[in-house]
């Protein structure tokens, strides 16, 4: 039951981190328009929007860490899981892909070290890629 209550206190805390994050983009123009000091360049109104978001996120932070009694610095990791995984696997996609080019290469020069040497290549190449994407999954 609790591992339910803390998920579910994680997507409230990704829905209302999404709410705020997106009501500071919609009113940040109101923000501009109704500033009429000196300061008005748009720099200290962007500047301004971002303090505000960045402490509301603290709050939200530390309220949800409170409630569900995890670790902030574990809630922030899980948000960010997401982008972690996927630069990861791009990343072993984009050389493993690079290995399959240079194995094509050989084929196209007529490189007979790279043709012979090709099922090794490919079985490393292999590795590496299921390799960086485990520990691309690995928390």
């Amino acid at each position: 039951m609790t591992n339910t209550l803390k998920k579910n206190a994680v997507m409230i805390l990704a829905a209302a981190l999404a709410a705020v994050l997106l009501l500071a983009v919609v009113f940040a123009p109101v923000s501009l328009a109704d500033n009429n000091t000196a300061d008005s360049s748009v720099a200290s109104a962007v500047e301004k929007t971002h303090a505000t978001v960045s402490s509301k996120l603290g709050e939200i932070k530390a309220t949800v860490g409170e409630k569900v009694g995890v670790d902030v610095d574990k809630l922030e990791n899980l948000w960010n899981y997401g982008d972690k995984v996927e630069a990861g696997v791009e990343s072993a996609t984009d050389d493993f892909v690079g290995m399959l080019e240079d194995i094509g290469q050989a084929y196209d020069k007529g490189d007979v070290e790279g043709i012979l040497n090709t099922p090794k290549t490919f079985v490393d190449g292999l590795k590496g890629y299921l390799g960086s994407i485990a520990d691309s999954v690995k928390p």
